[in-house]
């Protein structure tokens, strides 16, 4: 393609749009060589403001023209024919609206997830608009949340607070915040990998999105270990398996460079991918491994189901077999809330890469610190006592009665391997009914997530129970079952000033940040649609 002249260069979406036209042409053989490099000059006509595009669709002819020798005006001097990019296939999906009512005895969606690829991949686009950047600077020098301290015994440390001490005799609201943290203690080195890779070589990982994948293959080669295992899986139109599992070692330098002379092409059958996955990590499972499939993709399928409950399947029921799924978002355009969902059902963790320079961060967050579990089957029951309100369930949503059965199919799986695998006593062949549930597959050592609840106080006066909270938990450090019992009250008849003088500033900025995440989470998800009235809806 011609330079661009500098009174118009060339933008990014013209350059990607050339470049897939005339990979689509060689492939297909549908123009000659003659043709394609007509395009490319009239496109770089276009570029230069010398040519225009007539017709709309997939089928557009392209002008290319300059000054006429005689009299004013431009001659046409070459006609070229091109084949647009088709339109992605992707149902965009409206984020489902948030619940009008919050059952107080059901199990909610647990929000728990490491890595937090859209806040990630939302957090580099708002950098890129300089009329933002002081907003983004007085964020972070906002206050933080207090951290509780590690746990001196158990892998886990459960506090229950809220945001007032007291209320007055008409009642009012407070917010109940539920606190986990992890143990910092890891062992002397990490457990063995078997890691297997799903990644997508559809058209549509054309460009940046594969030389990051090639980046990320050769620094895994360099990672792992002799006593770690990989196996790799491509898929486009269909699935399979690239490499078997293979041990660490100088020979993942060949699958590596094997990954990197592919070229994206074809449709994206993501749930083919991860079929084909999981048969590798099933063939591989080791109890005393970290077991997992890692899926590197845009996210966006556009063969087979691409709604995140029926594509998500296979990803709960290898759950519950002991094989976690982590995803890793790429390109600009990635399907973040189905690759958040595919990591949520997966008990694993999301990230986005910006470029290749943060893939060694990334990966480092996934084989290193994420490999050491400090707990599994943490299941958070919230009870409100009778005469209390649930106003809302900040940041979550009650589940269907299908994702509520397949949340427990996997918390009786995964008490069952444990049993099987690890010796740690079988505890929850009966379901107990009753109070706000999370049930969190996994929690990694060093962090701490929290749960909020908003609650109404109907009047009544003198000292009153609000909240009892009961986590139960397989302590993965010690290798036993473990558990938590607490609860809170608050004070009734105090004048309201005092009420809001004396409530606890901790407890409502923890409110303020999990209502501005769950603003951002869901405004990223109109990040590929550009849909700005949405965007500005949703903050």
């Amino acid at each position: 393609m011609a330079k661009p002249s500098a009174a118009r260069p060339a933008t990014p979406e013209r350059a990607a749009a050339v470049e897939a036209d005339a990979s689509r042409d060689r492939a297909a053989g549908a123009k000659s060589k003659a043709i394609a490099e007509l395009e490319k000059k009239t496109i770089g006509a276009l570029d230069r403001g010398e040519g225009d595009v007539v017709g709309a669709g997939e089928v557009q002819q392209i002008r290319r023209t300059e000054p006429a020798s005689v009299g004013v005006g431009r001659r046409v001097v070459a006609v070229g024919v091109r084949v647009a990019p088709p339109r992605s296939d992707k149902v965009f999906r409206p984020l489902p609206q948030r619940p009008l009512f919050y059952p107080r005895d059901a199990r909610y969606r647990a929000n728990y997830l490491p890595g937090r690829g859209y806040l990630e991949r939302l957090g580099a686009e708002v950098r890129k608009i300089p009329a933002q950047l002081a907003a983004m600077s007085l964020a972070a020098a906002a206050p933080r949340v207090r951290t509780l301290p590690p746990p001196d015994k158990n892998s886990l440390r459960v506090a229950v607070d809220l945001s007032h001490k007291a209320l007055p005799i008409e009642g009012g609201q407070t917010v109940v915040r539920v606190r986990i943290r992890s143990t910092d203690q890891l062992p002397a080195r990490r457990p063995p990998l078997r890691l297997h890779l799903v990644l997508d070589r559809s058209g549509s990982m054309k460009g940046e999105p594969w030389r990051q994948v090639c980046a990320a293959a050769k620094d895994l080669a360099t990672r792992l270990t002799p006593e770690d295992r990989l196996s790799v899986v491509v898929y486009s139109d269909d699935a399979r398996v690239l490499t078997p599992t293979l041990a660490g070692g100088p020979q993942l330098a060949a699958v590596a460079a094997e990954i990197c002379k592919m070229a994206p092409r074809g449709e994206t059958y993501t749930q083919a991918g991860l079929a084909l996955g999981y048969q590798q990590a099933r063939l591989a499972y080791d109890p005393g491994s970290v077991n997992r499939v890692l899926l590197v993709s845009d996210g966006m399928p556009t063969i087979g189901p691409n709604d995140p409950y029926r594509l998500t399947i296979e990803t709960a029921r290898a759950l519950g077999e002991g094989i976690t799924t982590s995803a890793l978002g790429v390109g600009r355009d990635f399907d973040a809330l189905l690759m958040d969902r595919i990591a949520l059902e997966g008990g694993g963790n999301h990230h986005f890469v910006r470029d290749v320079a943060a893939l060694p961060t990334v990966l480092t967050d996934e084989l290193e610190v994420l490999a050491h579990q400090a707990a599994e089957a943490v299941d958070v029951r919230i009870r409100l006592a009778d005469d209390m309100q649930l106003l809302e369930v900040i940041g979550s949503e009650p589940l269907s009665e299908a994702e509520a059965l397949r949340v427990r199919q996997v918390e009786v799986a995964g008490d069952q391997r444990l049993q099987r695998d690890q010796g740690i006593a079988a505890d929850r062949q009966k379901d107990r009914d009753g109070g706000v549930r999370f049930l969190l597959p996994t929690f990694r050592a060093g962090d701490e997530h929290a749960f909020l609840l908003r609650v109404g106080v109907a009047p009544g006066s003198g000292r009153r129970e609000v909240v009892r909270v009961e986590v139960r938990y397989k302590d993965m450090i010690a290798g036993r079952n473990a558990a938590f019992v607490g609860g809170r009250g608050i004070d009734q008849g105090v004048p309201g000033e005092t009420a809001e003088a004396q409530a606890d500033a901790d407890v409502l900025l923890s409110e303020a940040e999990a209502r501005a995440a769950d603003a951002l989470q869901r405004a990223s998800e109109y990040l590929d649609t550009a849909n700005l009235a949405e965007i500005r809806q949703e903050l």
